[in-house]
């Protein structure tokens, strides 16, 4: 039987693309996703694109019955974990849910690889983990103080992947460490379009466009940045995958837990997204300028070099390509 990848979330925003160029570099993968904040919908997108069904199953990372039967009629030899809530602002509301779900739904997969003998897995990480940086660009070796509790959940489960990576000299993981995704597949069948409400800028400046008589809101006009808006680092999609594509191409020659920061390297403020949405569409944004949300960092920039010397990773995409295919009207 021919080995498989298990993608956790397969139908989320990350999954979805990842499923789609996994299926277009003939990798044999099975798909898994609850529906809590994808649709069923994105299956047929992903037929679309590729020309191929997708291998799906319906199942919850914290289902750990049905997890082993997949992990014992299949023969999986590397997971690539995206499953996880994934708002800042929902985790301050809810912090039993996040941890019951990214903490938990983790170390019962882990549980699961653990009695197959499964040792290989690619961990779906957040910039978030850094929180206020003290020293820019960031590097993987800077202080991690998460200002959120979504953060935390991801940090913990660093923790533990390193952990068993100490205690198992056979276990391998990859912890991508993202900074703000955004863009869309070129195709535009398949985007950051979440059924939940989102905190993050691109799906609201969706959610803007498809009702324009509201005001957008930019939460913090008074940050030390260059006009006063956060500034974050933004990473296209399609360039985020590729880094996964490397990494899976690395795994089997690698040892131990290896860290990576995922991201441009390069600032660009909540203002300027605005004003490059509105060059590339030619649609106005009417927005004001509220309030500091709960655990926003001013500056969030990372330093790429180590991805490009280990990995031979370099981002192709730009700040325009993001704007230009993610909306769509």
């Amino acid at each position: 039987m021919t080995k498989k990848l298990l993608v956790t979330g397969g139908l989320g925003y990350i999954g979805s693309h990842f499923c789609v160029e996994a299926i277009n570099k003939k990798y044999n993968i099975i798909a898994i996703d609850n529906f809590d904040n994808s649709k069923k919908s994105i299956i047929k997108q992903i037929y679309k694109i590729t020309g191929q069904q997708l291998n799906f199953i319906e199942c919850d990372i914290r289902n750990f019955q049905k997890l082993k039967q997949i992990f014992e009629k299949e023969d999986i030899y590397c997971v690539v974990h995206f499953a996880a809530l994934k708002s800042a602002n929902e985790s301050f509301e809810k912090p039993i849910l996040y941890y019951d779900v990214n903490v938990a739904g983790t170390i019962n997969l882990l549980k699961v690889m653990e009695c197959v003998n499964c040792n290989k897995i690619i961990f779906s990480s957040t910039a978030c983990i850094y929180g206020e940086p003290e020293t820019l660009p960031i590097k993987e070796s800077n202080r991690l103080k998460p200002m959120n509790i979504y953060g935390q959940t991801k940090h913990i489960n660093e923790i533990i992947l390193s952990d068993i990576c100490s205690s198992n000299k056979n276990f391998t993981s990859i912890i991508f460490r993202y900074f703000n995704v955004a863009g869309a597949h070129i195709t535009g069948l398949i985007s950051d379009n979440p059924k939940k409400k989102s905190s993050n800028i691109f799906p609201a400046i969706q959610k803007y466009y498809e009702n324009p008589n509201q005001i957008f809101k930019v939460f913090g006009g008074d940050y030390q940045t260059k006009d006063g808006t956060c500034v974050r680092d933004y990473i296209h999609i399609m360039d985020l995958i590729h880094a996964h594509m490397l990494g899976l191409e690395k795994i089997n020659k690698l040892s131990g837990n290896k860290v990576y920061n995922l991201g441009n390297g390069k600032g660009t403020s909540v203002l300027e997204i605005l004003k490059t949405v509105e060059k590339v569409n030619d649609k106005k944004i009417n927005y004001e300028i509220v309030g500091r949300r709960k655990g926003d960092a001013a500056i969030v920039i990372t330093d790429p070099t180590l991805a490009q010397k280990e990995l031979n990773f370099k981002c192709k995409y730009t700040i325009d390509d993001m704007c230009k295919y993610f909306v769509k009207f």
